[in-house]
């Protein structure tokens, strides 16, 4: 059974080691490249490709060849700016950028993946998120590292299917308040500086009681 499986799937799943060059690499659905000197794929093969793991910062050299990917996991793959191109990646569901710890900021073009449903960028040394990050509307999850002062962005309800959120730190400017939270239904996560709410009408607005899955509420 293990060689009839390894024989059927071995059109669709490839796993790029030690010593593997670019001639070796099939047309592949599914690719994880495991080392940091990765040999380039070439154009024809990237557009193949709809789920890519890497530990190698070789692909983002060439990101738009992977046109109709799917899922893009670059997760500790010394990456110290995102590049701007990976916002023509307008099919992607699933971007995991976690524990590239350089990272600082997100390119603008990141919130033209109006696909994205799930969105990671844990243990980076990001300083906020984008300010349009309003726009992924498909967005569901949402993780990054919390921190007391992290800014939230503005408008933060557009993203109506959002489930996820590792934490919500609320403001005192428009659009950062705590009735942002008011039509996600289905919220999960942490809700910070609850100090900063203004007062019950807005309080009220966030229907705190009907979410039953946030798991911690912080007043300062």
């Amino acid at each position: 059974m293990h060689d009839l499986s390894c024989s059927v799937s071995k059109s669709k799943i490839l796993t790029i080691a030690k010593d593997c060059t670019r001639d070796d690499i099939p047309q592949v659905r599914h690719l994880t490249i495991l080392e940091e000197s990765a040999p380039e794929i070439t154009k024809e093969k990237a557009s193949y490709v709809r789920t890519l793991v890497s530990k190698s910062i070789v692909p983002c050299k060439n990101l738009p060849d992977f046109k109709h990917l799917r899922t893009l996991v670059l997760y500790d793959a010394g990456i110290k700016d995102c590049p701007t191109s990976i916002g023509k990646l307008i099919h992607l569901r699933c971007l995991d950028l976690s524990s590239n710890y350089d990272i600082t900021t997100l390119p603008r073009s990141v919130c033209k993946l109006y696909n994205l449903q799930t969105f990671a960028i844990i243990d980076c040394s990001l300083k906020q998120l984008p300010e349009k990050i309003q726009d992924l509307t498909s967005l569901r999850h949402l993780y990054f590292c919390p921190k007391v002062d992290f800014p939230m962005p503005p408008h933060i309800r557009r993203l109506s299917c959002l489930q996820t959120l590792q934490f919500f730190n609320v403001g005192d400017k428009e659009g950062c308040r705590i009735e942002e939270l008011g039509h996600l239904k289905n919220l999960r996560g942490k809700i910070h500086n609850l100090e900063l709410v203004n007062n019950k009408a807005e309080a009220k607005k966030a229907n705190l009681d009907g979410k039953t899955n946030i798991t911690e509420l912080n007043f300062c």
